[in-house]
C-alpha cells in the first residue's frame, strides 16, 4: 500500500514537473535572440526537447525514490545505534568523511561525462535535421 502511494505521487510530481520545465524551455527559446539560432546547431536544440526532457520523465523520479528509500533507511539505522551504542557513532565520523569527500569527485566526473555525451549526441541530431532539410538525398560513389 505504501509503494502504491509512493509510485502515485511520484508520478504526479514528475508530470507537473516535465510540463514546468517543457514550458520554460520552449518559452525560452522563443524569446531567444536569432544569435543563439546562428551559433547554436538545431541539433543540439532538439535534443533538449527530446532526450533530456525524456530523462526528466523516466529517469529522474525513479531515481530520487531510489535514493530516498535507502537514505531514510541508513538514517533510521544511525538513529537507532547512536541509540543503543553512541560510542559506535564515532567509528562512523571518518567513514562519512571519506564518503563525502569521494562523492564529490564522482559527482564532478559524472557532470562532465554527462556533458560531453550530450555535446556528442547533439551533432547526430544536427545532421540529421541538416538531411531532413536539404532534401534528404544523400548520394555515395
Amino acid at each position: 500500500l505504501f509503494a502504491l502511494c509512493r509510485d502515485n505521487v511520484s508520478f504526479l510530481i514528475s508530470l507537473r514537473a516535465s510540463r514546468t520545465i517543457h514550458a520554460d524551455m520552449l518559452r525560452a527559446v522563443f524569446q531567444a535572440p536569432m544569435s543563439f539560432f546562428q551559433r547554436t546547431p538545431q541539433g543540439r536544440i532538439i535534443n533538449r526537447f527530446s532526450k533530456d526532457i525524456n530523462q526528466l520523465d523516466v529517469e529522474l523520479i525513479w531515481t530520487i525514490v531510489e535514493a530516498l528509500v535507502p537514505l531514510v533507511s541508513t538514517v533510521s539505522t544511525f538513529v537507532m545505534v547512536g541509540a543503543t551504542a553512541y560510542f559506535a557513532m564515532i567509528a562512523f565520523v571518518p567513514g562519512l568523511y571519506l564518503f563525502w569527500h569521494y562523492q564529490g569527485l564522482f559527482s564532478k566526473a559524472n557532470t562532465d561525462i554527462n556533458r560531453i555525451a550530450k555535446t556528442r549526441d547533439s551533432l547526430v541530431y544536427d545532421h540529421f535535421s541538416n538531411l531532413c532539410r536539404e532534401g534528404g538525398v544523400v548520394v555515395a560513389r
